[in-house]
C-alpha cells in the first residue's frame, strides 16, 4: 500500500515527499513529525483475522483513504506548514471541509492540512506547489 501512495504522490508532483511508516494501535501522525502511524494488526495475515473478529478490519479502500489522509498531516508536518504565517488565510480557501469528505476530495487535487487554529482543512494541490515550489 505504502508503494500506491508514493505513486499517487508522484502523479501528484510530490515526488520528493516520501513519509516514513511506523505500526502502532491505531491511524494517526504524531503531531510536528512527518511519519505515518499504521494500526500493527495490518501487518501480519493472523493479526488482521484476529481484528477482523473482534473489531471491523479496513479493505484495501479504507486502507488507502486512511493512507491518504494521514499523508495530509505528514505533509504538513513535513513543510512545517502549520508554522506559516499564511497558512491560515491558504487553507481557509477550502471551505474547512474535513475527515473524509477531505480524503474523498484529495482525489481531484486536494490535500488535507492543519491550520494554526488547529483545524482540519484541504488545500488545493497547485496552491500547495506554487507555495512550496515542490512540483
Amino acid at each position: 500500500m505504502s508503494d500506491q501512495l508514493y505513486r499517487e504522490l508522484d502523479a501528484k508532483g510530490l515526488a520528493k515527499f516520501r513519509p516514513a511508516f511506523y505500526l502502532t494501535n491505531e491511524w494517526g501522525c504524531p503531531s510536528g513529525e512527518p511519519i505515518i502511524g499504521i494500526p500493527f494488526y495490518l501487518a501480519h495475515a493472523a493479526l488482521a483475522q484476529l481484528e477482523k473478529e473482534t473489531h471491523d478490519l479496513e479493505d484495501a479502500r479504507e486502507i488507502m483513504m486512511y493512507l491518504r489522509h494521514e499523508a495530509g498531516h505528514a505533509f504538513t508536518y513535513a513543510y512545517k506548514l502549520h508554522t506559516k504565517p499564511d497558512w491560515k488565510r491558504i487553507s481557509d480557501r477550502s471551505g474547512g471541509l474535513t475527515g473524509i469528505t477531505t480524503v474523498r476530495r484529495r482525489f481531484r487535487g486536494t490535500m488535507c492540512g492543519i491550520c494554526r487554529d488547529g483545524m482540519r482543512r484541504s488545500i488545493p494541490m497547485k496552491i500547495l506547489r506554487r507555495r512550496l515550489r515542490c512540483g
